[in-house]
């Protein structure tokens, strides 16, 4: 172990050469005989430990078995160097014997580079010292380094520790900052003339109102260019809603920004195009509403020459004593009768009679191939139903549920009333229907085949009427099987009269 320390006394003393040149400091290690075992300077004559044992830095080192000591003094060492304090330390064998020193010096110049940091903008003067208030480092006045530093609040700088308060020094009124180390014991103390505060404070006021000033006048011309910004585009908009509102419809702001301005725009724009759209379409529906209030006036000329005409074949029918094309002339009548009366509702009573008619005029043509039976409570005889809401159903059964039957057919009429509700059933024994057209009936789907189209055409348009009338909760459903029949039953709400009429009456009524 002692060759491999021999062997790195070489490498150690390098290293601790470079680390105590990095620090501006100067390094000595002796012995207690005072031989010199390394040295980054010559060894001063008073780091001498056989002369100055008892006394000194080393009486106080000695003293501290655990830790270093802060020995202040002020010289010049021999290559110039202005040491304000040293750093001492005791090295101990494991008995506790002294065994040698480590002496580190600091030189004024670390402390000066430490004091320039802090005073680069303050006129103050800078001193460092002891616990007995020996000037370690005057840097205002180097003369007085290394003598005691004389002042009326010694004691309060002792008592508080850190701190600040107003002293005269010198015949002037100053502040007086201070700080005690909790390391070092040194008392570093700032001492600034009040006239050079109020001086600062002066200059500071000066440019904290010149900068106030500039500030105002920045904020005022970006007030003004902002206001501009934003206010002219909202002024074009506004114009542009002027246009609007006097009826321009191709009015349109042209805004090139991304902000919310231009968002606005932009959706103004695509506002105003909708309105134009929705504006020709209404104008479009318009003359397509009058072509058909035109063609509709005209068809209703034509029921009534039809009429008369089979009122003539009535009577010609009688005369040459053909009774059936006598009553399918007068049914047929009653049938026009009622299809051209304008009102869109119709009571019970009133439409069970005009199915009646179409029965009538169908069992010729069948020769009574079919049966029917109608039963309808007479408590719902008066309410009113939507016109030629349960022909087609009956019809559907007729031409589709009994077309290609050999066997005689039954179709049976019901209506009573459930709750709030008219249920009306109409059914039949006839073909029947595919199970996925009662599915897509029932789901209200368009069913995809000529077929099924003529069977559902009539259900579809009934089940559409219905909704239309009283809402999507109200609907038909359908129930078939094939070759067993079919049945369908149709579900509405029991309604006053005037209830109705002004649920569908034309806006213009409103």
């Amino acid at each position: 172990m002692a060759g491999k320390i021999t062997e790195d006394y070489p490498v150690i003393r390098q290293k601790i050469a470079v680390l105590a040149g990095k620090r501006n400091t100067a390094l000595y290690i002796l012995n207690p005989k005072g031989t010199v075992v390394f040295a980054t300077h010559p060894l001063p004559r008073f780091y001498d430990p056989v002369l100055y044992r008892n006394q000194g830095l080393f009486q106080q080192a000695d003293a501290l078995k655990n830790g270093y000591i802060i020995y202040p003094h002020h010289y010049v060492n021999s290559i110039g160097d202005n040491v304000v304090y040293s750093i001492a330390r005791t090295i101990r064998d494991e008995r506790d014997r002294p065994i040698g020193y480590i002496i580190v010096e600091i030189f004024k110049s670390h402390i000066e580079d430490i004091a320039n940091n802090i005073n680069a903008n303050l006129n103050l003067d800078l001193l460092v010292v002891d616990s007995n208030f020996f000037t370690v480092a005057n840097l205002r006045s180097p003369k007085l380094d290394g003598k005691i530093f004389h002042f009326s609040q010694n004691r309060k700088l002792t008592a508080m520790g850190t701190g600040f308060f107003l002293a005269r020094v010198a015949g002037k009124q100053s502040l007086i900052a201070f700080h005690t180390s909790k390391y070092t014991r040194f008392v570093t103390i700032g001492i600034l003339p009040v006239k050079v505060l109020l001086e600062s404070s002066n200059f500071i006021r000066f440019i904290t109102l010149l900068a106030c000033l500039l500030s105002s006048v920045v904020c005022l011309i970006l007030a003004v260019l902002i206001s501009r910004n934003i206010s002219r585009p909202i002024y074009d908009l506004v114009e542009s809603m002027k246009q609007v509102e006097s009826g321009n419809l191709h009015a349109r702001v042209n805004f090139q920004r991304r902000d919310e301005l231009g968002l606005l725009g932009r959706s103004f724009n695509a506002m105003v195009g909708r309105i134009q759209d929705l504006v020709d379409n209404v104008v479009a529906k318009q003359r397509q509403l009058r072509n058909s209030e035109i063609k509709a006036l005209q068809a209703q000329i034509n029921p009534h020459f039809l009429y008369n005409t089979l009122d003539s074949i009535k009577w010609l029918a009688k005369l040459n004593h053909v009774p059936q094309i006598s009553v399918i002339a007068t049914q047929l009548g009653k049938l026009l009768r009622s299809s051209i009366n304008d009102a869109d509702l119709t009571t019970v009573e009133e439409s069970i009679v005009t199915i009646q008619s179409y029965l009538a005029i169908q069992k010729i043509r069948y020769r009574d191939k079919f049966a029917t039976v109608v039963e309808i409570e007479p408590n719902i005889l008066h309410c009113r139903i939507p016109k030629l809401i349960l022909q087609p159903i009956v019809e559907n059964a007729i031409v589709h549920g009994f077309e290609g039957k050999k066997s005689q057919g039954c179709l049976s009429i019901r209506g009573w009333s459930e709750q709030s509700d008219l249920i009306f059933e109409v059914a039949d024994n006839g073909v029947g229907m595919k199970p996925e057209w009662v599915a897509a009936i029932n789901a209200g789907q368009n069913i995809q085949s000529a077929s099924a189209d003529a069977h559902s055409i009539g259900i579809q348009n009934v089940n559409r009427r219905i909704q239309l009338y009283y809402g999507p909760e109200y609907r038909l459903t359908v129930q078939s099987l094939l070759d067993r029949g079919t049945k369908v039953t149709l579900r509405m709400p029991i309604q006053p009269e005037t209830e109705i009429s002004k649920q569908f009456a034309p806006e213009d009524a409103k």
